[in-house]
């Protein structure tokens, strides 16, 4: 289903590459069974018909590069609730019900951990080269920063409120983690200092190839980010790179 390769490059740190060209049919059937669970949480009771709807109105009102980035970050989600993730956030915006916006773009457990996601992505028509060892950079780069900039006016919205705002709107039953939440919420207004060296993160990178589509030469990959995530600092971090054709599958799916 998904072309996907798995390395452990030490005992807390790992790498997903991932290769989508077309939708197989198994896919399209995971992407149906799980669209409505990414974009309104596991205990939705919208339709799929439903959701198609607002999709199709998110991409009405955005640019070609933010629907770009938006199939990316829906990619990222329903492979990470694949391999056993569990979510607990929304891929909608909750600023249309009048919540904040997330501070991160997704908020996951696994065996008792809780993971921060960033994804970013680099759609076909950008005008200069660009490789998943930049991208991951800007993903760990942004999550860095909404951690630790807690005594910034740079970073004044605070992104555990957010997380907090997702994590009731999925209507999940989990105290602990909600409490864990919590009092990272109080100590980020209080400017405790905050290290990313304290938590489990996710950046994804994913690069749309167009008529260039190729899938991902894991030997170089591996090796590039190696060098990379040897400077970087994280309690546990698992990146996820694509390869991406382009979002006409996704577009076919949403219209069909």
């Amino acid at each position: 289903m998904f072309k996907d390769s798995k390395f452990k490059i030490s005992e807390n740190f790992s790498l997903h590459f991932i290769n989508i060209e077309t939708y197989s049919s198994d896919l399209i059937n995971l992407i149906k069974s799980e669209i409505v669970k990414v974009w309104d949480g596991d205990l939705s009771e919208y339709e799929l018909s439903l959701v198609k709807n607002q999709i199709k109105r998110f991409f009405k009102e955005k640019t070609e590069n933010q629907n770009y980035g938006f199939v990316a970050e829906f990619i990222c989600h329903l492979y990470l609730r694949y391999i056993g993730f569990q979510q607990y956030s929304v891929l909608k915006n909750l600023e249309e019900i009048k919540a904040p916006k997330k501070g991160f773009d997704g908020l996951y457990e696994k065996d008792g951990i809780v993971w921060l996601i960033e994804s970013k992505s680099a759609s076909p028509n950008r005008k200069t080269f660009v490789t998943h060892k930049n991208k991951v950079a800007e993903a760990y780069r942004d999550l860095k920063d909404k951690l630790e900039k807690n005594t910034s006016d740079e970073n004044k919205n605070n992104p555990w409120e957010n997380a907090k705002s997702h994590f009731l709107y999925t209507q999940k039953k989990d105290d602990s983690i909600f409490k864990h939440i919590n009092r990272l919420s109080i100590s980020y207004e209080k400017q405790d200092i905050m290290k990313i060296d304290d938590f489990n993160v996710i950046p994804c990178s994913t690069i749309y190839l167009d008529k260039d589509y190729c899938e991902i030469n894991n030997v170089e990959l591996e090796k590039s980010l190696k060098s990379l995530l040897n400077r970087y600092k994280a309690k546990n971090m698992s990146v996820l790179c694509i390869n991406k054709k382009d979002i006409k599958c996704f577009i076919n799916f949403i219209y069909e």
